[in-house]
């Protein structure tokens, strides 16, 4: 990415599903107690058809 780009701009516009914001939420207040390690556990994508 270029330095400088608008990332502001380019900010999610729609809303996070529930789970979503709670991972969000999480990651937040991982931040706000200087915790700088958080992971991710995704589920697989479903088998197309």
């Amino acid at each position: 990415m270029e330095p400088g780009r608008d990332l502001h701009s380019r900010a999610f516009a729609g809303e996070w599903r529930r789970y979503q914001q709670q991972a969000l939420d999480a990651f937040d207040a991982d931040v706000a107690r200087g915790d700088n390690r958080s992971y991710l556990v995704l589920p697989r994508a479903p088998e197309r058809r």
